[in-house]
């Protein structure tokens, strides 16, 4: 079973911010990611799906990538990826991304 990891830097995620024109507080500003319901700043989404897909190096051509996120990712803190299910005919394959024991992202390549 394929396993990796990666981290995603409060600067990072400030550069991606005035990149993507994405300025939502709750990425940026310390004060309401603490007073919001996560209770801390969250990484923009795109920002963990971008780096998910360099750390596992993709390059085919596929029809679609389905992501659910069922939590905020933090900054700062490790986020394992553990390849979980690969179909029979091998076309979809099936990641977890897990943060702090939870898992905080389920994909579909």
């Amino acid at each position: 079973m394929y396993s990796d990891n990666f981290s995603i830097k409060e600067f990072e995620g400030t550069n991606f911010a005035k990149l993507s024109g994405d300025n939502n507080i709750i990425h940026i500003d310390e004060i309401a990611g603490y007073n919001s319901i996560y209770g801390h700043n969250i990484v923009h989404g795109v920002l963990v799906i971008l780096k998910f897909l360099n750390k596992i190096k993709f390059k085919k051509n596929y029809s679609y990538i389905k992501v659910l996120f069922t939590r905020g990712f933090r900054y700062n803190s490790k986020i394992e990826i553990r390849k979980v299910k690969i179909n029979k005919n091998k076309s979809r394959i099936s990641y977890e991304l897990i943060q702090q024991n939870n898992i905080s992202a389920n994909i579909e390549i």
